[in-house]
């Protein structure tokens, strides 16, 4: 039995992409595991339209990708082209409230820091912008009603934004300050409560501690260096002011380091006494059992336990699954592991915060995830939202930070490659489960039976709204409605396919409040699929791993010849670029596929398709006497990045012929635009009988091409396969599936057919067309006394 959990208040549909992940030339001073962000980048994704467009599309408009979650409503996405300066990747995040008690979150981009009022979160509006340096990393805190700024790479120092005019929609560059020579700084944080900031991975004092003063007579826009501890390279830092207790008074550093100018070795905890600038000391350090890259942690409301994550731990083999530690601080000199605590996810644990007794913890691709500690030794998992649907796997794409900390619960968290989502806590949740299973294989022409159980917790689900989504052979959703039969569970049909075509299929449900739950969560991006058919054979399968016969250039008398002078078809692992993949789809092996090039190249467009197209051609394939025979393969297509002018404008075309290339029939054109033109992984396949009389003569061919000059175009090709498809007859007077024609079949299609005309639900759509109408019976009814007579 499968459980899926899903909660989600908004759906999103991202169609479009701009700019392109400029090569990063700068070499770092420290050699900080951070970096290794680096090598997972991937395209941006992007929105079209307008803000509006971005967030509020419907969840049952059929064209929407929906992000996995339970306890979390989405209020609202801005993704990264709705900020100036044509951002690729997004940061960290902080926030702000103005004395008014207006919030506004504070989002790191790739060329600067967007300022964006969240007062209410449904309808955010970016009210301000400030350029920085162009650098993966951009990091921020407010002290007072100034903001300060920095970035790692290529950085500008300490920039401070004046916020007090924030409500007026003003924010304002106030000073750059780079005092020592002071230039990248890795991450920044803040101590309100003493007026000190605490610069961490500088290009000064060995990558350590430096603490900067505000609180002086203009220091607030001129913050100076008061002192510095330099003993290890410091990561991130989370500094607090103790009030009572044996430390009062004390104000205290919880650094997460590595070693000089080195960040990725000797790693560990270590806790500096910071009351006296000119004087830092060590208090207490701890490397913990398995510490691969202690990154970042924060404190208990009680200070008493101190929640860590390893950025690498995971990834290097250390943990088999994200694992955050639980580190006893009672005593600063001796902390001590006291447990740790998982969600099972295998994805990397990165910055987290604690709010009362609740953790926020982003995962980067299993997203934000909300765990309960009230018991602080075991911590439970109560709430996630997923940015990243696509998978769990331990990289770095997805969620990078989050801020639980506005007064009105909304929270803000930053996606790498998404930009910026503002979500609300829920505890309303609906699970669906499957007592009978998800149908994989149905027989041809027949609705095959779905039934689902929806238990809720808070909720009450909308009966009305429960409906079971889906396409054909790749056509758009359509609803066909589900029946209550009791116990939770309701009842619906897929519907009727001809002998070898695809159904994809899911189930959309709404509570009686309005908010929408799908299952899977991320439909229709994600989705179940079946198959009309009765047996299905294998006639040529092609992981690309080794050579079949391919044929790169177009040398058949029903084409033209190839005229690309790069980006020419090659069988190899792919390497990564703003509009390549860094692997093939099947991810075993040697990791092959075919790739126009495939090798990236001093700069993302280096070795993409140009100057005319490229031809990859199909080894000979014999498809006589298969009628239904269908060609299935994996698809990655780009063509959004480029100058301005030309993203969009180039097309991917794939054909077939039946007479050894003396003519050619185009089964699929991809492109110019669509939600297919900037790269991930699609899955597409067509029935080659559909274009000519088939024949031992078949060949299939694809086509990417860059007419334009400063188009950005690469394409790939995995996992081939030809498969032919057996449809034996079926009886489908059958109603209840027993084996036997009886009058019990008329009994339970007339009342499923009368269910359906009251509940506008289709059930009893026997003929398939659109609605219940009385040629369903009339046509029941004649099969069912034609099975009688011994057919059907």
């Amino acid at each position: 039995m499968t459980t899926l959990v899903s909660s989600v208040g908004a759906w999103i549909k991202p169609l479009g992409a701009a700019g392109c992940l400029a090569a990063l030339a700068a070499t770092p001073l420290h050699a900080d595991p951070d970096w290794m962000k680096l090598k997972d980048r991937r395209p941006p994704v992007q929105a079209a339209g307008s803000k509006g467009d971005a967030k509020g599309v419907d969840p049952f408009s059929n064209t929407i990708i929906g992000f996995p979650a339970q306890g979390m409503v989405l209020q609202s996405w801005l993704p990264l082209n709705q900020f100036s300066g044509i951002q690729v990747t997004a940061a960290d995040c902080w926030g702000y409230v103005s004395a008014s008690g207006r919030e506004y979150a504070i989002l790191g981009l790739r060329r600067g820091t967007a300022f964006i009022e969240v007062t209410d979160p449904v309808n955010p509006v970016v009210v301000g912008y400030i350029a920085g340096a162009d650098s993966l990393w951009h990091d921020s805190t407010v002290i007072g009603d100034y903001a300060y700024l920095v970035s790692d790479q290529s950085g500008n120092g300490v920039q401070v934004v004046d916020l007090r005019q924030i409500d007026n929609g003003t924010v304002t560059l106030a000073a750059t300050r780079s005092p020592s020579g002071l230039s990248t700084v890795h991450t920044i944080v803040s101590n309100p409560a003493s007026g000190f900031l605490y610069l961490c991975g500088t290009n000064i004092n060995n990558g350590g501690l430096t603490a900067m003063r505000t609180t002086s007579p203009g220091s607030a826009t001129n913050p100076t260096i008061a002192g510095a501890w330099t003993t290890r390279y410091v990561h991130e830092a989370q500094v607090v002011t103790y009030t009572t207790g044996p430390y009062a008074g004390r104000e205290i550093a919880f650094c997460f380091t590595g070693g000089p100018y080195n960040g990725n070795n000797q790693t560990g905890l270590d806790i500096v006494d910071v009351t006296n600038k000119s004087n830092m000391f060590t208090v207490g350090s701890l490397a913990y059992p398995g510490v691969r890259f202690c990154h970042q942690g924060w404190l208990s409301d009680d200070k008493r336990y101190l929640y860590i994550n390893d950025e690498l731990d995971e990834q290097l083999g250390s943990v088999p699954v994200m694992t955050t530690r639980v580190i006893d601080v009672s005593n600063l000199s001796a902390p001590t592991v006291a447990a740790t605590f998982s969600n099972g996810k295998p994805s990397v644990d990165h910055n987290l915060y604690v709010k009362g007794n609740m953790i926020f913890e982003g995962n980067y691709r299993s997203g934000l995830r909300v765990f309960d500690a009230t018991n602080p030794l075991a911590p439970v998992e109560v709430a996630y939202f997923d940015t990243f649907p696509e998978n769990d796997y331990a990289n770095y794409n997805g969620v990078w930070g989050n801020y639980p900390f506005f007064p009105s619960g909304t929270i803000a968290i930053s996606d790498i490659e998404r930009g910026l989502f503002l979500l609300r806590m829920d505890p309303d949740t609906v699970t669906m489960t499957y007592p009978n299973g998800q149908p994989d294989t149905v027989q041809p022409t027949v609705p095959a039976e779905v039934i689902v159980q929806i238990n809720t917790t808070g909720a009450q689900i909308d009966d009305s709204s429960v409906a079971l989504m889906a396409s054909i052979d790749g056509g758009p959703y359509t609803p066909r409605g589900m029946i209550p039969i009791g116990g939770a569970r309701y009842r619906g049909t897929l519907p009727p396919a001809t002998c070898g075509a695809s159904i994809r299929y899911y189930i959309r449900a709404k509570t009686t409040s309005g908010t929408g739950f799908l299952s899977p969560p991320a439909a229709p991006q994600d989705n179940f699929f079946a198959r009309a058919a009765s047996t299905t054979t294998t006639l040529f399968s092609d992981d690309m791993e080794t050579d079949q016969g391919w044929t790169v250039g177009d040398f058949t008398s029903g084409g033209s010849i190839d005229t690309a002078t790069a980006g020419i078809w090659n069988r190899m692992r792919p390497q990564a670029t703003s509009a390549q993949p860094g692997d093939d789809h099947t991810q075993t092996g040697a990791h092959r596929a075919w790739v126009t090039d495939g090798n990236a190249g001093p700069n993302d467009s280096a070795n993409d398709v140009s100057g005319g197209k490229t031809t990859l051609m199909s080894p000979l394939l014999n498809l006589t006497g298969r009628p239904n025979a269908r060609v299935g393969y994996w698809r990655w297509y780009s063509n959004a990045f480029g100058s301005l002018g030309t993203g969009g404008t180039q097309r991917f075309t794939v054909s077939v012929t039946n007479n050894n290339g003396a003519s050619w029939t185009n089964a699929e054109v991809v492109g110019p635009s669509g939600g297919q033109t900037v790269g991930g992984w699609f899955y597409s396949e067509f029935r080659v009988g559909d274009f000519f009389p088939l024949s031992a003569n078949v060949r299939v061919r694809f086509v990417a091409e860059n007419q334009l000059a400063g188009a950005l175009v690469e394409a790939c090709v995995d996992d081939v396969v030809v498969m032919a498809f057996g449809c034996a007859p079926v009886c489908r007077a059958d109603r209840d599936g027993n084996g036997l024609v009886e009058p019990a079949d008329i009994a339970r299609f007339v009342s499923e057919w009368l269910s359906d005309v009251q509940n506008n639900t289709f059930v009893a759509d026997f003929n398939g067309l659109d609605g219940v109408t009385p040629s369903d019976i009339a046509e029941f009814v004649g099969v069912w006394f034609g099975a009688l007579s011994g057919g059907c």
